[in-house]
């Protein structure tokens, strides 16, 4: 079995996670042993009209507990499991993980472009709140993704970034630290540059032809918000500083 896992959540996402692969296969993965990628097909994701409501989160985040706990326990003890989940897929994933007692053995929860999440656990119980303790959250929404922001003006309204001991990076382009270890400078930028987020999607192909959301995405080989990902996968943190050189809030600033 392998010693690491990544689950994508969200269905047509599986050029991303095709990339994810990849960079295991280069050998991007930890020092510990072998790392397998699973995408996840577990729900309708909602359209334009379903999106506002929670409904299609509860049972996609229902029947995504089973899943997650089965693999919890078909795995091996030391094995870190990462969930990655873009837009509504982060509104289902961080509710499953959140309602559980356990967290059903998933070590990182990354949300990208999160359509926003609820405070509400799965359950009858009214006064049942999410809880995220023992796992490690991390989040980026491009300051590019309007769809994002739309997404939380609804019952699901939480950016995941604000959640207590969240880590946020970001998708806004910059470099990869100096090959000396050093994060990159005006005076000293020899790292790779990574691209911004351009929009709401997810890999080169973009999401849908609105003039604001251009092709690239999160996923997207050779994207920051990639990179991170890969990084917070195989080492535990993200790879680039926050607002670091390159970065389009600083060259905007």
């Amino acid at each position: 079995m392998p010693d690491d896992f990544s689950v994508t959540y969200a269905a047509q996402r599986h050029r991303g996670v095709w990339r994810i692969r990849q960079e295991h296969e280069r050998g991007n993965r930890p020092k510990r042993g072998l790392g397998a990628t699973i995408v996840w097909f577990g729900y309708d994701s909602p359209n334009v009209i379903t999106e506002p409501s929670t409904g299609q989160a509860v049972v996609g985040a229902e029947t995504l507990t089973g899943f997650l706990r089965g693999l919890d326990q078909a795995a091996p003890p030391n094995a870190v499991t990462t969930v990655i989940g873009h837009s509504y897929g982060s509104t289902t994933a961080f509710l499953a993980v959140g309602s559980a007692a356990d967290n059903l053995g998933v070590d990182n929860l990354i949300a990208v472009g999160s359509a926003g999440l609820t405070d509400h656990a799965l359950g009858t119980d009214p006064d049942a709140r999410v809880d995220y303790s023992g796992t490690n959250v991390f989040a980026s929404t491009s300051p590019d993704d309007a769809l994002a922001r739309i997404g939380r003006l609804s019952p699901h309204p939480i950016d995941p970034g604000s959640i207590d001991g969240a880590v946020s990076f970001d998708s806004d382009g910059s470099y990869t630290p100096t090959p000396d270890g050093s994060e990159p400078t005006w005076q000293q930028h020899d790292g790779t540059p990574l691209l911004k987020t351009p929009g709401h999607g997810t890999h080169s192909e973009g999401t849908i032809p609105l003039p604001w959301d251009q092709p690239g995405g999160y996923l997207q080989e050779g994207s920051e918000s990639f990179a991170n990902i890969i990084g917070i996968i195989t080492s535990g943190e993200p790879v680039t500083a926050p607002g670091g050189f390159g970065s389009q809030t600083v060259l905007q600033g």
